[in-house]
């Protein structure tokens, strides 16, 4: 489950650390991707750094899930723009 406490600032801070060219390849884009400023960015990856800012640490990819259901819905509603491959 996401921590209800990420903001869309927190959000928008845990994309200024990523590094587009240089993502973890285990955190790569599958489906979905989040744009921000023509980027594009993992959704659950952003989500994962962005707990950091949130909550003091980075949340793993097992404790919430990806696509619509969870990751993706959460993202929509801060304003975040989702596409998919």
């Amino acid at each position: 489950m996401i921590p209800k406490k990420i903001t869309r600032k927190n959000l928008l801070d845990a994309i200024k650390e990523i590094d587009p060219d240089n993502i973890p390849s285990h955190r790569k884009i599958k489906k979905y991707y989040l744009v921000h400023n023509n980027e594009q960015y993992p959704p659950k990856y952003t989500i994962s750094l962005a707990n950091k800012f949130a909550n003091g640490q980075e949340l793993s990819h097992k404790e919430f899930s990806g696509g619509w259901s969870e990751t993706n819905a959460f993202l929509d509603k801060r304003g975040f723009v989702i596409k998919g491959l």
